[in-house]
């Protein structure tokens, strides 16, 4: 039996002078890395914000694309080695956006 990742928690969204730093605390049993990605209203789709997988060690990424004064909304996911997770940063099928204003 494969157990799922535990959700992804502590989600933060801090905006700093190289762009918006976000921050978690997430499980590292069973997982291969996560994901962390922001809406686009132009694509109507969550992109990456970074290529492959952040590794287990992580807690945080910067996203230096982010501009002073906007809203953006972040997902979070932790992923197994096959793609498959459940650890998002929310419960049900995608995971739920974490609101950030730089």
């Amino acid at each position: 039996m494969t157990v799922a990742p535990g959700p992804v928690s502590g989600l933060k969204a801090t905006p700093r002078g190289d762009g918006m730093l976000l921050s978690w605390t997430a499980p590292t049993e069973g997982i291969a890395g996560y994901r962390v990605s922001r809406w686009n209203p132009a694509t109507s789709a969550c992109e990456p914000l970074h290529t492959g997988l952040l590794p287990t060690t992580t807690e945080s990424h910067v996203d230096q694309s982010a501009a002073p004064g906007s809203t953006y909304f972040y997902t979070f996911e932790a992923l197994r080695a096959d793609g498959s997770g459940g650890g998002g940063s929310g419960s049900g099928p995608a995971p739920s956006p974490l609101p950030g204003t730089s």
